[in-house]
């Protein structure tokens, strides 16, 4: 069967129903000693009896399935099933060659692009093979109007027929396993990627084929950012011609006017994807990179773009809010007096579906670190005109002050109403708001607390048996950082009472003249039309309302202001997908900053409206690197593992110059580094640049003259020293320094100013003052939390100027 003809069948087979049995393997496929390891590239691999037959498959594997590779044909290959559990028996088969990965590495960007033109790169005058793992970046294509800007669909086969497995954020960094050619050209390009974690053998939903048109592929580790050290220019062109002439119609992003970057946590850099230089061009100082750029964030018409820095620091920000949102508590507070009997039960009704409905789907999320709990509160009005306290009011939680699972809010339908002790029209809201937000247990490691208050009357003003004022209710609200949004109902309605309860809502949100305090308090969502009752109505908006907290950041509380739009419109994303919500109606999205949950996060209006208005994507961008001005800085992206082999390597080195025996402590680190990491051992006539360059692909510049050396010549160099103090420190400070950098990144610290870092003993020992130091989170996630660290490049070991 042709690779064509394979894809075909496969398209449209997954829904074949296969024997349950397979087929057994014989005793030569279970005697065979040397098979290699291999994993399934499609679900629904298909297993045939023999080499050539078209005839109908004998078994079917899952994606990731993990198979011993006993035989190779042209177009198929061998391949027994290695269960999970000794109960079940493998299964064997001839199955197509090109969708079985041989080995559990990744590719290499040499191995990739074998038929291409950038199998190796030229650094530092030197043409070395890149030894890295093929890493993609996911983008989007922002010209073709079937793709969401923010995502990437990944499938079950090269295929676009074949079945959708999972939809992804852009800028997610992934590991590529191998590379599908629809065209049989040996210089083709690849039309597909298969994508996965760091073990492709781990089944997770979210591995697949995503078509090469969404990645960039990733050829060094090395990002760049705008340099917050100097005002120099520093500029990011949409193409290599319009970087060359300075065109300022080309221009996709500036260099801002102040620095953006986060002072605690990193964000995401700039990922260098190529050096560029034009054939024939005459070299300059300047050194020009083709990168991947987040934020080509534009109207339609392109009359207003936003800086990329502006773009990555929003994108971080509202990033950050949406981890936070994974962990949310939620309070109903809700008038139940003898005015709300006829709305009440449908609203305990809505409160209960909806937060159940909620809780469902963050389980079917499958997220350990998501979750949102609830609880519930009814308040009605004084027991005594003589005294009237929050401690002497008609009040209760349902169940108890705590925190818990929807089911808890059960209890709301079998409450009955409060009488109203004092016998006049109004009741107490701002005791019951008072008496839930004293009472209630909130978690401290709640990321968003929200107080959700139901109610039809408004109550009595300060002064006039009510000890309450709203500015007390806003002293509350920000001391405990709670979210407040006020909703409306008809109850009995009265124009004069039910406009109290909106104008004291709005008491709470604006505060007076002399009011200090700027608690987060969305506009009163007012559920009815005039006069008109429509209990049916109230309960659906309530809902809407209950939604809009989790549900596009907002966006339901707005459609509700709006009317007319429908639940159905708005997108179903639900706590860690929040940043990525579109808002239905852009007409909205003003009251969506304004009122929205995320509002007390500090995120200006513009920063909203860009993120939510404009697309955020990957796209390419191109800029000029002056090493005289350094417009740009460098970061290495690395993971822990990495960072523990340079931490080793350079620590190692450093204490065999305090030693006098560096040659035996740098070459037993390397060997140590082999043992633990794996790959080819280190030799004692390898230069040890050349050593860490097969784990690291950066510019050898970054690394220092001395370890352009084998141990030996290292030893040798730094004998011949001697006692000369100025020769050794030139040997030894960059070493020991980034031993104590890399020691620091670690430690998640930070050093506020490298200028201020001491030695001590010619060198060895490095520190620094306290003032000097910052925590720092160093780690930077996607999608599916693979972490990131983007260390400054001035971390690593490079000659110091």
């Amino acid at each position: 069967m042709s690779i064509r003809a394979c894809i075909a069948f496969l398209a449209s087979a997954f829904a074949c129903v296969l024997p349950a049995s397979g087929q057994a393997c014989t005793s030569q496929d279970n005697s065979a000693s040397n098979a290699s390891i291999g994993f399934a590239l499609v679900d629904g691999l298909n297993f045939y009896p023999d080499q050539f037959s078209n005839g109908s498959p004998v078994f079917s594997a899952p994606m990731q399935q993990k198979l011993n590779i006993i035989s190779s044909g042209s177009d198929r290959i061998r391949v027994r099933t290695v269960p999970d559990s000794a109960e079940e028996a493998p299964k064997c088969g001839w199955v197509p060659k090109v969708f079985v990965k041989q080995g559990a590495d990744p590719l290499t960007v040499a191995e990739a692009s074998r038929n291409s033109k950038n199998k190796s790169q030229l650094i530092d005058g030197r043409v070395i093979q890149n030894p890295l793992d093929l890493k993609g970046l996911l983008k989007s294509l922002p010209s073709d109007t079937s793709f969401d800007p923010l995502s990437v669909k990944v499938y079950s086969a090269p295929s676009e027929n074949a079945s959708q497995r999972a939809t992804l954020g852009v800028f997610g960094i992934f590991r590529i396993f191998a590379t599908y050619r629809s065209s049989n050209a040996p210089t083709a390009e690849p039309d597909w990627f298969f994508i996965a974690n760091e073990n492709p053998l781990r089944p997770v939903s979210w591995s697949g084929w995503v078509k090469s048109s969404n990645v960039f592929t990733w050829e060094s580790q090395m990002s760049i950012y705008f340099n917050s050290a100097n005002t120099s220019p520093a500029d990011i062109f949409v193409s290599y011609d319009a970087m060359l002439t300075g065109n300022k119609k080309g221009l996709i992003a500036q260099k801002p006017s102040s620095d953006t970057s986060p002072p605690s946590r990193n964000i995401a850099r700039f990922p260098i994807l190529s050096e560029v230089q034009r054939p024939g061009q005459s070299a300059n100082s300047n050194i020009h990179y083709r990168i991947g750029f987040f934020g080509d964030a534009c109207a339609a018409n392109r009359s207003a773009c936003v800086s990329g820095a502006q773009a990555i620091d929003d994108s971080s920000t509202v990033f950050e809010a949406a981890e936070m949102m994974k962990k949310t508590q939620v309070l109903f507070v809700i008038d139940n007096t003898l005015s709300m009997t006829s709305y009440y039960g449908p609203i305990a009704n809505a409160v209960s579906e909806t937060a159940r409905e909620i809780e469902t789907k963050l389980r079917q999320q499958n997220e350990p670190d998501t979750y949102v709990q609830f609880a519930a509160a009814v308040y009605g009005d004084y027991r005594s005109a003589s005294n009237p306290s929050i401690d002497n009011m008609d009040f209760r939680f349902v169940g108890n002050n705590s925190f818990s699972d929807y089911r808890t809010l059960a209890g709301l339908k079998s409450l009955s109403y409060f009488q109203d002790a004092l016998y006049d029209k109004p009741e107490s809201p701002y005791g019951g708001l008072a008496r839930a937000l004293r009472d209630v247990r909130w978690s401290p490691d709640a990321g968003a607390r929200i107080l959700i208050w139901i109610g039809d009357h408004g109550g009595r003003n300060y002064g006039n048996t009510e000890p309450i004022t709203s500015e007390i209710i806003r002293k509350q609200l920000a001391a405990k950082k709670v979210v407040l949004i006020p909703i409306n109902v008809r109850g009995a309605y009265d124009g004069s009472w039910n406009g109290r309860f909106i104008q004291q809502a709005n008491d709470i949100r604006n505060g007076s003249s002399s009011s200090t305090v700027k608690p987060q308090v969305a506009k009163p969502v007012e559920t009815y039309r005039g006069s008109t009752a429509d209990v049916s109505r109230t309960a659906a908006e309530v809902r809407q309302a209950i939604l809009g907290v989790f549900y596009g950041a907002g966006a339901t509380i707005a459609l509700v202001e709006n009317r007319g739009a429908s639940e159905s419109g708005v997108q179903t994303k639900i706590a860690s997908d929040i940043a990525r919500a579109q808002l239905v109606d852009l007409g909205s999205v003003d009251s969506a900053i304004k009122d929205g949950p995320l509002a007390y996060l500090n995120l200006s209006r513009d920063q909203i409206r860009q993120i939510f208005e404009k697309k955020q994507v990957m796209a390419p961008g191109f800029v000029s690197y002056s090493p005289t001005n350094e417009n740009f800085t460098f970061w290495v992206n690395l993971n822990r593992g990495q960072l523990g082999t340079l931490q080793l390597v350079m620590r190692g080195a450093c204490d065999g110059f305090d030693g006098g025996d560096p040659g035996d402590r740098i070459e037993s680190a390397l060997l140590t580094v082999t043992n633990i990491m794996g790959g080819d051992k280190y030799r004692p006539d390898e230069k040890v640049g050349d050593f860490l360059l097969r784990r690291f692909f950066i510019p050898s510049r970054y690394l220092p003259s001395v370890l352009n050396n084998t141990t030996r010549e290292i030893e040798d160099e730094w004998r011949r020293a001697g006692n000369d103090a100025a020769k050794r420190e030139k040997i030894v400070t960059p070493i020991c320094r980034s031993a104590y950098l890399l020691e620091l990144v670690s430690r998640n610290q930070k050093v506020k100013n490298l200028r201020r870092l001491s030695s001590k003993r010619t060198g060895f020992d490095w520190s620094t003052t306290s003032d000097n130091l910052t925590t720092f989170e160093w780690g930077w996630n996607n999608d599916v939390k693979d972490e990131y660290l983007y260390v400054p490049v001035e971390y690593f070991p490079s000659d110091i100027k």
